[in-house]
């Protein structure tokens, strides 16, 4: 966008940082151990490695060969015990306890430990090469942040940071209320439907606080501009092209030709909007236009819109618009 690079980032040799570049040439490593690309298999993993019924799930597998992963692990019960093995993995794993917890220990490949009480905004960094379990000796209730190494360079790079040595925190955490605040969004959004582009927003902006508060790195340059109107055009076309369309930050970063982090802060320095914003304000706009000129059903147009159900869509469209799409219908004839 017309900016020099910082002149101490590492980037792969053609590729500039900011630009879109898939993430096998900057993080080609392995994935063998680590967890798979759909939240509901990471619900099925986590949910048997905690012998929990459920373990709600969001994934971002679009950003990166790994997914960023987010996953809500909640017991009632005293005395959980020991929580299953976890196959040593090139990963990271933050736990924000959402809940105070009491009495809980860890073990790893290092030995065991008790860990001190916890209070709401706790949190706690774990690497997954050195076999963490732990030992829950009362109720919980807490959100796993999953970030794989893969996913923590190739972000860096599209990012114009230099490669993240390794994430560090004290073993007895520290209460990090922006962690805190994620938790508390992710787990409202897993109360309802979820777009897809929201769920990668906020995996960006936890990488986006992981590398710099617990990976040591600087920021980069913060005044990388907005987006060419060209790329503003291209984004357009896309979305206009088909609503109804799982729409990602990554695939439209890539008609843009940039990162899906630089496009992500160029597009709301252009708009004003985060993109999982804009993107719900530009379905309700084809919903308008198929209300007034078309008799198609609430819920086919819920459906061609890009809402789960009828029930979604209204929901949404009564929220921005102040009426149910029934009664706007309604008005537009009186």
């Amino acid at each position: 966008m017309g900016n020099k690079e910082r002149a101490d980032t590492l980037s792969p040799p053609g590729v500039r940082p900011g630009y879109f570049c898939s993430s096998r040439a900057v993080a080609n490593r392995p994935r063998e151990g680590l967890l798979p690309v759909d939240a509901a298999s990471i619900d099925t993993i986590m949910s048997g490695r905690f012998r929990l019924d459920r373990a709600p799930t969001l994934a971002a597998p679009s950003l990166s060969d790994n997914p960023i992963a987010f996953t809500r692990l909640q017991c009632d019960n005293e005395g959980h015990g020991l929580v299953g093995p976890v196959p040593p993995e090139g990963s990271f794993a933050f736990q924000v306890m959402l809940k105070p917890v009491q009495k809980w220990g860890v073990s790893t490949n290092r030995g065991h430990g008790s860990r001190p009480p916890t209070t709401p905004g706790d949190t706690f960094l774990f690497d997954l090469t050195e076999n963490p379990r732990v030992e829950m000796h009362c109720a919980f209730d807490m959100m796993r942040f999953y970030m794989p190494r893969s996913a923590l360079d190739s972000l860096a790079y599209g990012r114009g940071l230099r490669r993240v040595a390794g994430l560090r925190a004290p073993a007895s955490g520290a209460h990090d209320p922006i962690m805190y605040g994620m938790a508390l969004t992710m787990l409202a959004s897993m109360a309802g439907e979820t777009q897809p582009m929201f769920v990668e927003y906020m995996a960006l902006a936890f990488h986006a606080h992981v590398v710099h508060t617990y990976g040591d790195v600087p920021e980069g340059r913060s005044n990388y501009g907005g987006l060419a109107p060209w790329q503003m055009r291209r984004v357009a076309e896309a979305v206009e092209a088909d609503p109804g369309a799982n729409h990602t930050i990554s695939a439209l970063a890539q008609e843009c030709d940039l990162s899906s982090s630089h496009f992500a802060r160029a597009f709301k320095e252009t708009t004003g909007l985060a993109p999982h914003q804009w993107l719900t304000r530009q379905r309700i706009e084809h919903a308008r236009r198929l209300l007034s000129q078309t008799s198609m059903e609430l819920s086919e147009i819920a459906l061609a819109c890009g809402f789960v159900d009828q029930s979604h869509f209204s929901r949404v469209f009564a929220r921005q618009e102040k009426h149910s799409p029934g009664r706007w219908r309604r008005r537009l004839a009186l």
